[in-house]
Order: C-alpha cells, then structure tokens, then sequence
C-alpha cells in the first residue's frame, strides 16, 4: 500500500511540475507517470523545454480527446479488473494430519459410523482416526522370499 501512495505522490508531483514549470499539459503527465512510473517521467518532463506558442486552435477535438481519455481510462480499469481475476494460490497447511499424500481408504463398522482411513504411500501404510489423527503405521518389506 505504502508503493502505490508513493507511486501516486510522485506522479501528482510531476503533473503538477510539467504544469507550473514547463507549461506543459499536467494531467497528461501525470496520467504517463500513473503507466510508465514517476522515475521515467519526471525526469522526462524536466529535460523538455516549454513549448513554442501556435497560432491557431490545438489539434484535435474535444471529442477526440475525450475518447483517448475514456480508452485509456478503461484501459486502467481492464487492467486492475483482470489482475483481480487472477487466482490466488493457495496456502499450504503443513502439519495438517487430516491432509494425505497418498490414496486413502476409509473404513467404516458394521452400522456404518467411520472407523478410521488408511494411506499407502511406497511400502509404508499410515492408519488414522476418524478425526484426522495418525494413530499408526506400518512398514512392510518389498522383497518377497521365494
């Protein structure tokens, strides 16, 4: 949070110098400093001399400009908007005794209450309780005697 504020700070603080010092359109740089970053801007704006005076209207129709605004500020709201779609990993829960690797399989009595689940994982079998606690295991050996 403390970067995006900086980052902020520093980009009004480059539209407000393109603005008073170089005559120069402040929100345009500020809104290139929000994408490029303060670091590439300011600078920028600080080697630019002020512009030379034309005569006559400025190219471009407040409708025009109006449209590059509304693409770039749906450019913005396309980007934030997509990287909150992207999916958060997830955190591991290691020392989880309810969480196997390996296939399990549950046992259950007679009435059908849960009695316990077994994992096998190599040669080795784990046994748990029906609340997730180990409560054994058991290594056999592989090689079989002929």
């Amino acid at each position: 949070m403390e970067i995006f504020l900086a980052w902020l700070f520093f980009a009004v603080l480059t539209g407000v110098f393109a603005q008073v010092r170089r005559n120069r359109n402040g929100f345009g740089w500020f809104m290139l400093s929000l994408l490029i970053s303060p670091l590439f801007a300011f600078p920028l704006v600080a080697i630019l001399r002020e512009p030379v005076a034309r005569l006559g209207p400025a190219p471009g129709s407040v409708w025009q400009r109006a449209a590059a605004l509304l693409i770039i500020f749906g450019g913005i709201i396309g980007i934030v908007l997509a990287l909150n779609a992207l999916p958060v990993p997830a955190q591991s829960q290691s020392g989880s005794t309810t969480q196997h690797d390996a296939p399990t399989t549950r046992y259950y009595t007679s009435d059908g209450r849960p009695a316990g689940s077994a994992s096998t994982y190599g040669n080795t079998t784990k046994f748990y309780a029906p609340d997730g606690r180990l409560v054994g295991s058991a290594t056999t050996n592989s090689e079989r005697r002929k």
